[in-house]
């Protein structure tokens, strides 16, 4: 069975290879013809349109969109009549669950299978196993749970519940991740400022926390590692450049009482206007798990 892929940015290009990594045959699409040819080289078949995409995969075709939440549609008006019952749709990115469900119901109408698949770890884990929350059908699910697993970091993967569940728990998770990131944040603004009194090496500091401490973390590890590129994240400004899902993390922020979410959206609005140490380390993490660009402290 071939795979249908549509959409070679940071995340998509990686899970391309893995696929290839891991045997599948691969078919991609992407508006950058830069993008296309050169995963040709890796072994994936490229092509220059949506047309040219399914006109290459057999029925029941499988197709994986991986594109930012404000093209799916566009992307999805163009493919959706191109595709015949039982085709399946996986919408990769970070879609608003609501969005999602609608999207579904449209899907079902014509007999196309709608499965939202979504991606956590960043770029790295794109390209040799991510963490993956899918929602939709659970037959489609078991019946494609091959390539789900392929995807994904040993035990990375599962079926979360209907349509929409896969994007709710990572919207969720975004909303942790905010917190959690603003905390991190937090407290190295604060070491930082304590730093001449005591002398602190910074460097030790975060060495320490990432062996054995209750904080170790993905995100402390990448705050690291931006570190060692950037002693003292001089080159960063302390603001956070407004993200993908902020307008969703707000949506999000609705479903119950979260005011770990709310504050560390307030603060992210605040760094445009009063910067800080603690934003530079926000911009930092995100910058290193998800290539998210970040403001430099010249502009």
């Amino acid at each position: 069975m071939k795979i249908g892929f549509i959409g070679l940015g940071r995340m998509g290009y990686g899970m391309i290879q893995l696929l290839k990594d891991k045997g599948h045959d691969v078919v991609a699409y992407d508006i950058n013809d830069e993008a296309v040819q050169k995963i040709t080289e890796y072994g994936a078949v490229g092509v220059n349109s949506i047309d040219d995409l399914v006109d290459n995969l057999d029925g029941p075709r499988f197709v994986w969109i991986m594109v930012q939440r404000r093209v799916v549609q566009k992307v999805l008006d163009e493919l959706s009549p191109k595709l015949s019952k039982r085709d399946v749709v996986v919408d990769g990115g970070n879609t608003y669950y609501k969005e999602t469900v609608r999207r579904s119901k449209h899907a079902t109408e014509s007999g196309i299978e709608y499965m939202d698949a979504s991606i956590s770890g960043g770029v790295t884990a794109a390209r040799n196993g991510a963490c993956i929350m899918v929602g939709g059908d659970r037959e489609v699910f078991d019946k494609y749970e091959n390539i789900f697993k392929d995807l994904a970091q040993l035990d990375g993967y599962g079926y979360m519940g209907s349509s929409g569940a896969g994007h709710l728990v990572k919207g969720l998770h975004n909303g942790i991740e905010y917190g959690m990131m603003q905390a991190i944040g937090d407290g190295f603004g604060a070491l930082m400022g304590q730093r001449g009194e005591f002398g602190l090496e910074m460097e030790e500091v975060l060495k320490v926390y990432n062996h054995g401490s209750i904080i170790e973390s993905a995100l402390t590890k990448w705050l690291e590692k931006a570190w060692t590129e950037d002693t003292d994240l001089s080159e960063i400004a302390g603001t956070v450049p407004t993200g993908d899902t902020e307008a969703e993390m707000i949506e999000l922020s609705k479903l119950s009482v979260n005011p770990t979410l709310d504050l560390a959206i307030s603060q992210r609005q605040i760094s445009k206007d009063a910067p800080r140490f603690a934003f530079k380390a926000v911009a930092a993490m995100r910058n290193q798990f998800g290539g998210h660009a970040v403001k430099k402290a010249d502009e």
